[in-house]
This record gives C-alpha cells, structure tokens and sequence, in this order.
C-alpha cells in the first residue's frame, strides 16, 4: 500500500533523471508494485532506475505492471532489478518478459532472479521480451539457483540472439541442476552469434561436462567461463578468460 503511495510521490519530481531504490529484505508481497511503477512512470526526465527489492515475499505476480509503469518512461536508458530471493514463478517471469519489450531505448539492463522458483516454457518468453529490445548494448541476467532445464535456457538465448547491439554479456546459470551441455551448447550457439567486447558466463553446478565447456570456449576463447572442472586461463593484464 504504501509503496505505490511513494511512487506517486515520486511521480511528482518532473525533474528526476536517476533513481536508485534499495527495499532489500523487507516483507513487500508485491501487490503494491504496480501501483508505484505507475507513479514512476510520470518522471518524463528519468534516464536510469536501479530497483532493489531482493529478499522479500514477491511470487512476481505483479511483475508486468511493474515494468508497464517503468516503460512510460520514454528516456529510460539504463535499467538495474534485483528480485533475488524471492518466491518469483516461470509463470509471472513470462508476464514480465512481455512488459520489459515496451521499454525500448534500454541500452544497458540487469536483472537479478536468483534463487527464485523459476521454470517451465515462460523463460522463453523473458528471452523474446530482452531480445526486442533492439537497441542493448549490456546485458546482465542472474538465474542462479533456479529450477531451469536445458531446454529452456536453450530458447532464452535464441530470443535474445537478435540483439544486434550487444557488446556486454554477463549469464549466470549457476545451481540449475539439469541444464546441462543442451542449455551450455545453447549459450555457446548465441555467444558465436555477437562480437562481444566483454562475455562472462557461470555454470557451477549445472552438470556441464567438458563437451560444453568445449562449445562455449571454442564460440567465444575470450570468454571468462566458470563451470565445475574448468581452470579459466589467466591472460596477460590479470584478465580471466
């Protein structure tokens, strides 16, 4: 309740062109959530929002509304949510995925969901949503410690492919237990498909074997690549690869 009261608030300040919002580890449902990404989205002048909400009770059932008030915000450029923590769904990160297509000037997103309960077709979606946002240059998603098989991780890169844009690329896979070398080959195939300047990717604890540390390496050897069994190379300069 009073959260969306303070995005209204919020909405008041025409002037406002960055915002940064730290709620970690409080006990926010996300009921209110719609209403305070309805305030922000009255700030014509906001160019970069960072958004903490990790830690709290959100099932991300209000995810859309969120990111539809966000995406009124025509100069938003630079974007930055932290849901960790939380008990988000693969249901209501397809609703998201939906929204965040509508926020296209982003040049640089980051989006923090682990250790949620995301699974099942609706990371597809995410992928399709990120990827229309054509004109990315960065790209940082955190879906450790999720419940993501192969399969789907394999479609979230074939959505995000498309963006002809990218130079950054940070994927974190870490603890999804069943992704295995189908989702490390499905990120070795997208990765082939960028000229990236900078490309991390961490697959700890996702039954990756040499076979996919293999594909992901040969698409990108500049990668910095952390996976069970894998000594990442230490380049001159200190530079992991």
């Amino acid at each position: 309740k009073y959260l969306g009261t303070f995005g209204e608030k919020l909405g008041l300040c025409s002037q406002l062109s960055k915002l940064d919002m730290n709620l970690r580890n409080n006990q926010i449902t996300g009921m209110s959530l719609g209403s305070f990404g309805e305030g922000i989205g009255q700030c014509p002048a906001l160019t970069s929002l960072t958004f903490i909400l990790g830690g709290n009770e959100n099932t991300g059932r209000y995810l859309g509304n969120l990111i539809q008030g966000f995406a009124k915000c025509s100069q938003l450029c630079h974007l930055d949510l932290d849901f960790s923590h939380n008990q988000i769904t693969g249901e209501y990160l397809g609703t998201f995925g939906e929204a965040i297509e509508c926020c296209g000037n982003l040049t640089s997103l980051a989006l923090n969901f682990e250790r949620n309960e995301v699974a099942g077709r609706p990371l597809g979606r995410l992928g399709q949503g990120v990827g229309r946002c054509s004109k990315l240059e960065s790209l940082d998603l955190n879906l450790n410690d999720n419940k993501i098989v192969g399969k789907r991780a394999v479609r979230f890169c074939e959505g995000i492919g498309v963006l002809h844009e990218l130079k950054k690329l940070a994927l974190q896979f870490s603890g999804n237990k069943e992704l295995g070398d189908e989702g490390a080959i499905g990120v070795a195939r997208l990765l082939r498909r960028h000229q990236l300047e900078k490309c991390s990717v961490e697959l700890t604890g996702t039954g990756t074997t040499a076979k996919g540390v293999a594909a992901i390496t040969d698409a990108n050897p500049r990668v910095i690549l952390r996976a069970d069994g894998f000594m990442p190379v230490i380049q001159e300069g200190g530079e992991e690869s």
